[in-house]
């Protein structure tokens, strides 16, 4: 039987952090929420069309987690993506000098996804060189 590790409790996290993102508001102009499936009628900002990717790199994540298969690759994509729609919502709205408009949940929850991929990644890097350092001392 094969335990889960953290890296692929980290992996189920991120992936509902992304799943979540992707169904909760991203943009609040104080009297409205926009959430993905609206941002990306906007055709000034043609990668918020990248918000469709969320939910299937959500699923991905939450699926490999759950058989225990740890994906780097998912990791870096995910992140990758997550950073480039926030720099585009960044980019539309600029928050530090706005004093109505703000980020909603869905925005904090792909930052949070971003920290947990980072997170995994270390713990992972973590876990090849302890198994290096074991394999020369035995």
């Amino acid at each position: 039987m094969q335990y889960a590790t953290n890296k692929n409790i980290l992996q189920i996290i991120c992936g509902v952090l992304l799943l979540f993102s992707f169904f909760s508001a991203w943009y609040n102009t104080g009297a409205f929420l926009f959430s993905p499936s609206e941002l990306m009628g906007f055709s000034r900002f043609p990668l918020f069309k990248l918000f469709f990717v969320l939910p299937i790199l959500g699923l991905a994540h939450i699926y490999f987690g759950w058989m225990k298969t740890y994906k780097p690759i998912l990791h870096l994509a995910s992140t990758i993506l997550s950073i480039i729609l926030i720099y585009e919502l960044n980019r539309m709205v600029n928050f530090g000098t706005s004093n109505i408009d703000g980020a909603a949940n869905g925005y904090y929850m792909a930052g949070l996804a971003i920290l947990i991929s980072i997170a995994s990644f270390i713990l992972s890097k973590k876990d090849i060189s302890n198994v290096q350092t074991t394999g020369k001392e035995g």
